[in-house]
């Protein structure tokens, strides 16, 4: 995403900080480090995607995680089951013929007709980290989930040589700095990997149905997430409350 402007520097005191203002200061910075988003395709695919990319933006690094990973699941499935069949046109027990994103990742090293997401993604990262990432969030293990992410490739220089996925004291080293690396890691990562499935299948945008939720996936990119932006914004409310009162 470039950036619509440059942060300037600020000093506050202690005595400044609560959660709300820490928020909307971090979200100045986050918004400036997202990749370039999805192109529109339909609200299944790009409204959680959205709900991934804003709560990194609000500071919200692990929610950011684990939406992503159900879309990265999500939007894989679809993608396999168009090119074995025509889309929405699924039944329930087609949606649920492969239940994991390990099953369609084997599906696709096996189906002649999915030669070109094979050859298109990859397939590595998926078996190595998405896999995983979907097992372990799902039945909700944390330490192993987290230490999966304790790399060189998600924390560079800030990896944790001590960490032991079976010792609670340092289950919480993820969360102290470094989980907005992490996260904003995995996001880029997976816009990448979103965007080459989007370019293999023949998907048009859906909007006749869901401008709507296009106008609102729009309006959070198009924003500008400045603090002054964001302070104006907030004045406009007190100004809706005054007229309805």
């Amino acid at each position: 995403m470039a950036n619509k402007h440059k942060s300037k520097s600020r000093i506050y005191s202690i005595e400044d900080r609560n959660f709300f203002n820490s928020t909307i200061m971090g979200a100045e910075n986050n918004f400036e480090k997202l990749p370039p988003p999805l192109p529109w395709i339909d609200p299944s695919i790009n409204m959680p995607y959205l709900e991934s990319v804003s709560s990194f933006v609000f500071g919200q690094y692990f929610s950011a995680i684990l939406a992503m990973s159900s879309v990265l699941e999500h939007c894989l499935r679809i993608a396999v089951l168009e090119a074995l069949r025509p889309r929405w046109n699924f039944s329930k027990s087609s949606l649920n013929k492969y239940q994991s994103i390990s099953a369609l990742l084997a599906k696709i090293d096996k189906e002649k007709k999915l030669e070109k997401f094979k050859t298109a993604i990859d397939i590595d990262w998926w078996k190595e980290v998405v896999s995983l990432l979907r097992n372990k969030s799902t039945h909700l293990i944390i330490p192993d989930l987290l230490a999966n992410f304790n790399t060189e490739e998600y924390l560079g220089r800030f990896t944790n040589p001590d960490f032991n996925s079976g010792t609670k004291a340092s289950w919480g080293f993820v969360w102290h700095r470094f989980m907005e690396k992490v996260a904003l890691n995995f996001i880029s990562k997976s816009n990448r990997q979103l965007n080459l499935i989007i370019q293999n299948t023949s998907w048009q945008p859906m909007t006749s149905c869901w401008e709507s939720q296009k106008c609102h996936y729009d309006r959070f990119f198009s924003f500008d997430w400045s603090i002054e932006s964001a302070i104006d914004s907030l004045k406009k409310i007190k100004a809706f409350e005054h007229i309805n009162k």
